[in-house]
């Protein structure tokens, strides 16, 4: 009868399965972003958009939810970056309609 969970794992198959930190790929987020929180990336990329005139004053910037999209991260993470950007005035978050360049 067996007397551990490591026993049944092996006898399972599973104990193959398993790899040490050394073994796995921790690499797969390039170098230059692995420092940077991604709300602080959303939020650069937006400020660099912002002063090339991407948008125009008064034009709406895409949904959060396209923003998200594009960037591969959360919703709330598109909400942290805009609501920082507003914080110095560069747009204006207005519930329910969009966000607008100012």
């Amino acid at each position: 009868m067996l007397n551990t969970l490591d026993s049944l794992d092996t006898l399972n198959g599973i104990d193959s399965l398993r790899t040490s930190d050394s073994e796995c790929d921790h690499g797969s987020v390039p170098a230059d972003r692995q420092s940077v929180p991604p709300s602080k990336r959303v939020e650069t990329d937006l400020r660099a958009r912002i002063a090339a005139n991407e948008w125009k004053p008064g034009e709406r910037l895409p949904p959060v939810a396209e923003l998200a999209t594009h960037y591969g991260v959360a919703r709330g993470t598109v909400i942290a970056a805009e609501r920082r950007i507003e914080a110095d005035g560069l747009i204006e978050i207005v519930p329910n309609w969009g966000v607008f360049r100012r």
